[in-house]
């Protein structure tokens, strides 16, 4: 799901930027505000129905490096898919992998 957020930002940002020329520079950050407030109010939800399920990980730190695991694991599988099946779309998931490591 929260991969899913960093499609829809830039679907949204493309649309608009096809709409008005030169808007990338006003509109990027507006898209990359939204899909982190996207996920983390996903991930807030998702930690609230889950309650106090024994299967959680037992701190923060755990399930941080868990998450990034998983995220990164699926970006590096859209690089793959893209490239093999929507090019156009393969700077989402690179630009999801550089974001993961901090870079």
């Amino acid at each position: 799901m929260l991969r899913s957020f960093d499609y829809a930002a830039a679907a949204v940002l493309e649309d608009r930027i096809s709409l008005r020329p030169g808007a990338r520079d006003q509109l990027a950050p507006r898209a990359e505000a939204w899909r982190h407030i996207a996920g983390e109010a996903f991930l807030r939800g998702y930690r609230a129905a889950l309650g106090d399920a024994p299967y959680l990980p037992e701190n923060d730190t755990v399930e941080t490096g868990i998450l990034t695991f998983f995220r990164l694991r699926r970006a590096l599988y859209e690089i793959a898919y893209e490239a093999e099946n929507r090019p156009n779309f393969l700077a989402v998931p690179v630009r999801g992998v550089r974001d993961i490591l901090g870079g």
